[in-house]
């Protein structure tokens, strides 16, 4: 695994090397604070504590991060344009900070080396009871398109889906904002609609769709804000919520606005 990683990383590298912002560039300054809040805020965890984090910055309009196993942080400009404030930031990147936390991609090559070995299974199988060259073409698209939508994609919207809520905590023991996260969702989902963007169906995606993440983090909000309060955070400040906002635009006159609480 070490080596696959090390080779990942040099992939990764070569293929932006020209792209790098510079260290002393001011998103490279703003992306290293949130880095080392979420380091500072969770130094219980071992396999934050234990591991080197080092950043690299892409200047890219690409909305895109990723953290390799080895500790290789990859953050694309176009972050900073999906998200609204720091807050929002910093949850997306401990939502990435989460995938290493909970070994997510040695769990999935470990799935797939499982899934192998039952397909080969199988293949033995049919091609004692019918020897034909079809049958491994026939094989060969079972895998890499049924298999795919029936288990591969489903168990990658796990996955996802375990990483929000471990990288919540990790959010919410560096005092985050929590509650923005929700607000990312929703944005995003909110912007892809008014510029005309369907998003994918969800069991054609790798991830669960952008509102239903937003209403699991939802459930997730309480047991995260007592997280928080737990680490001694600074007090949250009042905020209009979600529903009062849209129903403040929709009558400006009349609307009674709704406050969420810290």
């Amino acid at each position: 695994m070490q080596e696959k990683e090390r080779i990942d990383t040099s992939q990764h590298c070569e293929q932006h090397k020209d792209d790098f912002v510079p260290t002393s560039h001011p998103i490279y300054g703003v992306i290293t604070d949130v880095v080392m809040r979420l380091i500072q805020g969770n130094q219980d965890v071992a396999q934050i504590r234990n591991q080197t984090w080092t950043i690299h910055v892409v200047n890219s309009k690409n909305g895109n991060a990723f953290v390799l196993p080895n500790g290789h942080i990859f953050v694309f400009a176009g972050v900073l344009e999906m998200t609204d404030n720091l807050e929002q930031l910093g949850t997306v990147l401990a939502h990435e900070m989460a995938h290493v936390v909970l070994s997510h991609a040695a769990e999935m090559v470990s799935f797939m080396e499982l899934f192998d070995f039952f397909m080969i299974a199988v293949l033995t199988a049919l091609w004692t009871f019918l020897p034909n060259d079809g049958i491994a073409l026939v094989a060969t698209w079972f895998k890499q398109k049924v298999i795919q939508l029936l288990i591969q994609m489903p168990y990658n919207r796990v996955l996802e889906t375990e990483a929000d809520e471990v990288g919540l905590m990790l959010a919410a023991k560096s005092c985050f904002d929590v509650r923005e996260c929700q607000q990312f969702w929703e944005t995003v989902e909110a912007k892809q609609t008014a510029m005309g963007e369907a998003e994918p169906l969800e069991f054609l995606s790798t991830h669960p769709s952008h509102l239903k993440r937003a209403a699991h983090i939802q459930t997730l909000l309480p047991k995260a804000l007592q997280v928080r309060q737990y680490c001694n955070c600074p007090p949250l400040p009042m905020r209009i919520s979600g529903k009062a906002r849209a129903a403040i635009r929709a009558h400006p006159a009349s609307a009674a606005v709704e406050v969420a609480g810290a």
